[in-house]
């Protein structure tokens, strides 16, 4: 890849630890080129460095530039943008873009970055991606914006779907993790699936970690929120039917409910690294999703960690493990009812472990390839359009 640098309009670091798609690809294009990470939430953004540069563990982080690595640069906006609601009123949008792009261009020439590109996360600042200060831009959308739980009232899923297309209509190229998600947004122009990836050196790393580590048959495992997309009947009938499996279930929201269950261990909400841990240690990773239009625009990362893991991959059918399953189908099983679960869990319990396969083609680095062909695209396009100086 070029040096062109690249500024990511990320994700808050809700999760700094886990795999979060805008971090992710920071971290992997800071690799090969200038790379700038703006974020409007100071939470978190302590153990975000921390991933970048284990000294920084614990030392204050408040809004300002702060440098990770020798291509890398975090800059965190002023505390203000918390009080600023995503899909509020256009005057006050316009205020923050004015206010993002302030701070962006003097980080850009402090750190004195050339035609930066842009990669956006933000769905609500359309008029940041306009902006002519970058070079090429593309919009990265990882989910159903509009369809969070928390936009139910209020108009709130019509005033972010709108900003979404907006924000697609804006960029250069725009890009969805999955067919579904593309044909739900329906924007103007072309979008390119460009599919999750796992980060492949942080399982290797957790592989060595687990190395001569022995699974635990019938084990099966479920981390990551316990929220809507989340089939809890099914779940509770799976731990009253199946008694002599083990299940182990991470991650935050109402996974209290099964702790009365003699043949579950809750580990609440830990990092990504101690999930890998426990994935190594079990036979069986977990979709008990429920079919619904969220779960079917998505395309499941957690799929490819458990692959990645060495799991196989017990699902409920929606399109993102269908796809899985089409990939990889001695590995991934796709159930419609009770008696698939009850044959999948038959199957796999019966089963030696198969060794993981090669999860290249669907990794972060894969990814970022494909990300960087397409701002080449715009690139030579830019400049094929230039008039000759002679």
């Amino acid at each position: 890849m070029d040096e062109r640098a690249l500024v990511v309009l990320g994700g808050p670091p809700y999760q700094p630890s886990a795999n979060q798609t805008s971090l992710q690809m920071f971290a992997e294009f800071s690799k090969s080129r200038p790379t700038l990470y703006i974020t409007r939430r100071v939470q978190g953004v302590r153990k975000l460095l921390s991933i970048f540069d284990a000294q920084r563990k614990g030392v204050p982080v408040r809004s300002g530039l702060h440098p990770v690595g020798t291509k890398a640069h975090v800059l965190v906006l002023p505390w203000v943008f918390e009080l600023l609601p995503s899909a509020g009123p256009s005057i006050l949008r316009k205020i923050s873009s004015k206010l993002i792009m302030s701070r962006a261009k003097w980080a850009v020439k402090k750190l004195k970055l050339e035609q930066p590109h842009l990669l956006a996360y933000w769905w609500a600042y359309p008029e940041v991606i306009s902006d002519e200060a970058w070079s090429a831009t593309g919009f990265d959308v990882i989910d159903r914006h509009w369809g969070y739980s928390y936009l139910r009232s209020g108009g709130q899923p019509a005033k972010h779907r709108d900003l979404v297309s907006a924000s697609a209509r804006a960029a250069d190229f725009t890009i969805c993790v999955s067919a579904g998600l593309a044909v739900d947004l329906m924007c103007d122009g072309d979008v390119t699936v460009v599919p999750n990836g796992v980060d492949l050196a942080r399982i290797d790393a957790a592989k060595v970690r687990n190395m001569g580590r022995k699974r635990r048959p019938k084990t099966a495992v479920y981390i990551g929120g316990w929220n809507e997309r989340v089939d809890f009947e099914l779940v509770h009938w799976l731990l009253a039917t199946h008694e002599d499996w083990k299940f182990v279930f991470g991650g935050s929201g109402e996974v209290r409910q099964f702790a009365s269950y003699s043949n579950v261990e809750i580990l609440g909400d830990i990092s990504y690294d101690a999930a890998l841990d426990v994935m190594f240690g079990a036979s069986v990773g977990l979709i008990p999703f429920k079919a619904t239009t969220y779960t079917d625009s998505s395309d499941l990362l957690k799929a490819a960690d458990y692959l990645a893991t060495g799991l196989r991959v017990a699902a409920a059918e929606i399109p993102s493990t269908r796809a899985w399953q089409a990939r990889f189908p001695s590995l991934v099983r796709l159930a419609r009812g009770a008696d698939d679960w009850n044959d999948i869990l038959g199957l796999f319990g019966a089963e030696n472990v198969d060794p993981a396969p090669d999860m290249t083609l669907w990794s972060v680095g894969s990814r970022a390839r494909q990300i960087h062909g397409l701002f080449s695209l715009q690139d030579g396009e830019r400049s094929s359009a230039e008039p000759e100086i002679r």
